[in-house]
């Protein structure tokens, strides 16, 4: 009767040890949980083993992002744009203004302008600047371009 204890024991030990693992590779626990106890040592060799193949999988399905590249212009010119009380903001550097996007300070209607503009302008109305400004996955208040 001790030997089913001590096989037990070890049963779980290893499925705790094994799903625990699992875990940091991001694999269901549960699964290498029982796979541990019933297989033993062989499961988790055999997580060992197949991580790297599981990984490349995960790298040829997981599409590629591409970095989004602003107008090198935008960097080196003066940004200003009117806020919610009209009040002129600026100048900042195209960085800054990013950031003011990203906090919601500037929307799709907000008027702005720099000193390649004659006049300000909304910036849905400026494609350009809206595609170097927006998230890649996500778009921030902005309704289709006007044009």
């Amino acid at each position: 009767m001790p030997n089913i204890y001590l096989t037990l024991a070890i049963g779980l030990f290893l499925g705790y040890a094994t799903s625990k693992y699992a875990l940091t590779k991001d694999l269901n626990p549960k699964l290498w949980f029982v796979l541990g106890f019933f297989f033993g040592i062989l499961a988790p060799l055999f997580l060992l083993l197949i991580h790297p193949i599981i990984q490349r999988r995960k790298a040829k399905l997981t599409p590629k992002i591409e970095k989004k590249r602003t107008n090198p212009m935008f960097e080196r010119i003066d940004w200003y744009y009117l806020d919610h009380n009209h009040d002129q903001q600026g100048p900042m550097s195209f960085t800054a203004f990013k950031n003011h996007f990203d906090v919601g300070e500037i929307g799709d209607d907000t008027l702005i302008w720099n000193e390649e503009m004659k006049d300000w302008k909304e910036l849905s109305t400026q494609s350009d600047i809206v595609i170097a400004i927006t998230p890649e996955v996500k778009s921030k208040k902005l309704h289709p371009i006007k044009t």
